[in-house]
């Protein structure tokens, strides 16, 4: 899988394969993974996260994965304007499984990929 060096939204089959796949791509240092231990629901606590973590300034860019099956309504509408006009050198890179858990606000501020393989 390629490095993507801007802010978007990826489709996948399975989150977990697909940052393995990813990450090494990228360095340690400036990445931050922010995703619920717990369940697959990305929740407004790990919106609050990444939003804190955006802020903390960085004179490289830093690369900011938010993971989730599910993104709650609250959670997306918390991360609409961090999305929308991101700090410096930050770019978010939502990894989803399907474009329908994703509010059409947040879907049409990033460009996606469908990276789904048919099984």
């Amino acid at each position: 899988m390629n490095f993507i060096d801007y802010s978007s939204i990826l489709i996948v089959n399975n989150i977990e394969v697909t940052l393995t796949e990813l990450l090494p791509n990228y360095p340690i240092h400036s990445t931050r993974i922010i995703k619920n231990e717990e369940k697959e629901e990305f929740l407004l606590i790990q919106a609050t996260l990444a939003i804190k973590e955006a802020y903390i300034a960085s004179s490289e860019k830093k690369y900011i994965f938010l993971c989730g099956s599910t993104f709650r309504k609250e959670a997306q509408n918390s991360l609409l304007k961090i999305l929308e006009e991101p700090p410096k050198n930050i770019v978010f890179i939502l990894l989803v499984s399907s474009k329908n858990s994703l509010l059409p606000t947040i879907y049409s501020r990033l460009p996606y990929k469908n990276l789904k393989k048919v099984v």
